[in-house]
């Protein structure tokens, strides 16, 4: 295939502060990491987004 541009690889995970966890190079291949989902609660606890919901003015819901 003859493209226009050159597209690189360097797939990554991070967390959500950005550190990178596993990182493949520019060649073709398969990042297989371990997530502690243990981490969820001390994660969202510092990204406090839920702390601004303005419940007066309008209602969320979950979708079943």
């Amino acid at each position: 295939v003859n493209a226009s541009y050159v597209a690189y690889g360097h797939s990554l995970v991070c967390d959500p502060w950005g550190t990178i966890v596993a990182q493949l190079d520019e060649k073709e291949g398969v990042i297989v990491t371990d997530i502690d989902l243990n981490d969820l609660d001390k994660y969202r606890g510092q990204i406090p987004i839920l702390a601004g919901r303005r419940t007066d003015l309008y209602r969320t819901e979950r979708l079943r």
